[in-house]
């Protein structure tokens, strides 16, 4: 019987892990513990290098992503997403906001030394081609109700 250092339960030998040095040790923390300190440790060290890639504090990440939402759409990620990308200048490195992995693509489409302008005339396109009706259902579907 050992008792975990970290929850202070005392526990069987066998809910402990073995770690070895010149010999096996039975560790301090249960496996249960652990298990739970390694998944922490996990997102901490995820959101660390997360923040390092952007040259940014943790502060500034959690900062960035507090909102939950794309900078763009407005809209938060969908369940099972991988969430919000940090998005930033790629000649820069500078960090301009976060963005869902829609509007992130859609972003990096317009990419290049031309990208702002092409993405200007891509709205431009879009205004200026806007339907006056929506089409008919029938019509789409290869009918012309006949």
């Amino acid at each position: 019987m050992k008792r975990c250092s970290k929850c202070g339960k005392t526990k069987k030998d066998d809910q402990f892990d073995l770690r070895w040095t010149d010999r096996p040790i039975l560790r301090s923390h249960c496996k249960v513990c652990r298990k739970k300190y390694q998944k922490n440790r996990a997102k901490l060290d995820n959101k660390l290098s997360r923040a390092r890639r952007y040259n940014l504090s943790i502060e500034q990440l959690e900062k960035l992503l507090k909102d939950g939402k794309c900078d763009i759409c407005g809209r938060e990620p969908k369940e099972g997403s991988r969430g919000l990308f940090v998005d930033h200048n790629h000649i820069t490195g500078k960090v301009r906001g976060v963005l869902c992995v829609n509007c992130n693509s859609a972003l990096g489409m317009f990419q290049g030394d031309d990208g702002t302008e092409i993405l200007y005339s891509a709205i431009q396109y879009l205004e200026n081609n806007i339907p006056l009706a929506k089409p008919d259902k029938e019509r789409r579907n290869g009918s012309d109700g006949h």
